[in-house]
């Protein structure tokens, strides 16, 4: 998945924490629309987009390419323990407020190869599905994109392009008329348009159930080495009876994932309880700070 970049203030730079707040707050002061993108090891790894200046959502990325919707200030915290290098990029808000749904997106089309003059039907096909997404097109080794909104090609008053989005009506007419002739090889990444609400409301849902939690070793004489204790008061959250023992997933700071059977107890103030077995097993020590999350 190749996300669409836009108009680069600045690319590739490498920033400390405090720098990357004092950007974040010049790009709120600045009714920035765009995003800011982490990259780790040359790769896309997350972001945040903006529109006006404000934040409407976080991503993350992981090492298998699936896209997250992720909670602002954990994906700060993520640069506290990995370095990241940052750049920031251009783009119209109606063209962020369908960029910024990717985490419910998926393949429409992957390495499609449009054959000529069937550009047309392949647009109309998209037309009546209301994909809304981004497509990446590779004509004669030349890559463009487009924004699809309800199914129509996004344009915009004021720029011609944002980095490859074509959003100029002449030069998306232009486009069709050269994939025409030549063919194209396309790959479209997106959902159709009454589908997008429910996955984000299903995706905000699961980011509510996710808690940031400080680790304590589990003490006591009688307890489990296998199992793991956290408050009570999360599985009404959840919706689960406090007496059920249920699996979780613990995410650690260095970002490895582990499944755990957990129970909960009371006045645990907000900390998950881990015995010594388990801390070590996944590479904690007290006071590390985990994201944690039931296996629903």
């Amino acid at each position: 998945m190749i996300l669409p970049v836009g108009n680069p203030l600045f690319e590739h730079t490498n920033l400390s924490l405090m720098d990357v707040q004092v950007l974040m707050d010049n790009l709120a002061n600045n009714k920035f629309s765009g995003y800011l993108a982490l990259e780790h090891d040359r790769k896309l790894r997350g972001g945040f987009f903006y529109s006006h200046g404000i934040i409407k959502n976080a991503f993350e990325i992981d090492e298998k390419d699936h896209i997250k919707l992720i909670k602002n200030q954990r994906l700060l915290n993520k640069m506290k323990v990995r370095p990241y290098v940052i750049s920031t990029y251009v783009l119209s808000p109606k063209i962020v407020d369908v960029l910024s749904s990717v985490y419910v997106y998926e393949y429409v089309y992957r390495d499609y190869d449009i054959k000529k003059k069937d550009f047309k039907k392949l647009l109309s096909s998209i037309e009546i599905d209301a994909v809304s997404g981004f497509a990446v097109i590779y004509v004669q080794g030349e890559s463009r994109e487009l924004i699809f909104s309800h199914g129509k090609v996004v344009t915009d008053s004021f720029a011609n392009e944002y980095g490859r989005i074509l959003c100029q009506p002449e030069q998306f007419t232009a486009f069709v008329s050269r994939v025409m002739n030549d063919g194209a090889r396309m790959s479209l990444f997106g959902e159709k348009s009454d589908n997008i609400e429910t996955k984000e409301i299903a995706a905000r849902q699961a980011l509510e159930n996710e808690k940031e939690l400080r680790v304590k070793i589990m003490g006591g004489l009688i307890k489990s080495n296998d199992a793991i204790k956290v408050e009570e008061n999360f599985y009404k959250d959840w919706g689960i009876k406090p007496s059920a023992t249920i699996q979780v997933e613990i995410e650690a700071p260095d970002g490895m994932v582990y499944v755990v059977k957990c129970s909960s107890g009371k006045n645990l103030a907000g900390n998950v309880m881990i015995p010594s077995a388990l801390l070590k097993k996944f590479n904690l020590t007290e006071s590390s700070i985990i994201n944690l999350k039931p296996q629903i």
